[in-house]
């Protein structure tokens, strides 16, 4: 018989490194701005174009609450779906903008 005279690889997941947020001074975040009459121009151009919430929702294949959440001001749209809402309503909505905000 012959002896093997290397050893068995043996592969592991490697480890996560993640940072010590206490020890970090400033952590910045980035979040989502919606211009403040995003939702006034919505429902406006929703109702000038004699459309419903829910059939809005259907053409832009979400559902009603997200839409109305939209039009409440209680959630943002993204630029991807306020470019669609401007295709369907044929209009011009302001744009939402990323910022960033530093803690400490």
């Amino acid at each position: 018989m012959s002896s093997q005279d290397w050893e068995p690889v043996i592969f592991n997941k490697p480890k996560q490194i993640v940072p010590n947020i206490k020890t970090s001074q400033h952590i910045s975040k980035k979040q989502l701005h919606a211009p403040s009459n995003l939702c006034k121009e919505l429902q406006k151009a929703r109702t000038n174009k004699q459309l419903t919430q829910k059939q809005l929702a259907l053409q832009l294949q979400i559902t009603v609450n997200i839409y109305s959440s939209w039009e409440a001001g209680t959630a943002i749209p993204n630029n991807l779906q306020i470019s669609k809402i401007e295709k369907l309503l044929q209009i011009k909505l302001p744009r939402c903008k990323l910022i960033e905000i530093e803690e400490i």
